[in-house]
C-alpha cells in the first residue's frame, strides 16, 4: 500500500509500543505506552505544549520504528472480516461482539493469572520470558 511507509504526509503516526522496555524501564508499567512519530512542525509544537500533560520520553526516530513491521506492511486480512460486518449490521452491537470475541473459560483464566501476576509483581518477567521465547 502506498501510504505504508516511514515517511507520510500527515501531522503524526500514533501506535502502540509494545516493546517499551528496549526504551524505558519506567515507562514499563504494564499501563501502555504509545509511539508518537511527529512529521510537521505542527506535530512538534503540540507535542511540546502537550509534553506537561504526559510522560514524553524523546527517542532516535529510526529506532522508534525499527523492527515495526506494521509501518511498512499491511497485516492480513482477517478471514472472518466480510462476515462480521454483514452481522454488524444486522446483530445487537453486543450480540455481535459475543459472536466474534467470545469470553471462554480460557480467557476468563487467563485474565486471572495475569491479574495475580501483576498484584505479586511478576507479570513483567513472565511476559518478558514468553516473548523472548
Amino acid at each position: 500500500m502506498h501510504l505504508k511507509k516511514r515517511y507520510r504526509n500527515t501531522d503524526f503516526t500514533i501506535w502502540d509500543c509494545f516493546d517499551v522496555d528496549k526504551f524505558s524501564k519506567e515507562l514499563d508499567n504494564d499501563k501502555g505506552v504509545t509511539r508518537i512519530l511527529a512529521h510537521s512542525d505542527l506535530a512538534n509544537i503540540i507535542l511540546k505544549e502537550s509534553s506537561s500533560q504526559l510522560k514524553v520520553l524523546e527517542i532516535n526516530s529510526n529506532k522508534a520504528v525499527e523492527g515495526v513491521k506494521e509501518m511498512f506492511h499491511s497485516v492480513s486480512m482477517n478471514p472472518k472480516r466480510e462476515a462480521f460486518f454483514v452481522d454488524l449490521n444486522l446483530l445487537d452491537a453486543e450480540v455481535c461482539f459475543h459472536k466474534y470475541f467470545p469470553v471462554t473459560l480460557r480467557h476468563r483464566l487467563e485474565k486471572q493469572a495475569r491479574l495475580w501476576t501483576a498484584r505479586l509483581g511478576l507479570y513483567k518477567y513472565i511476559k518478558k520470558n514468553i516473548q523472548s521465547d
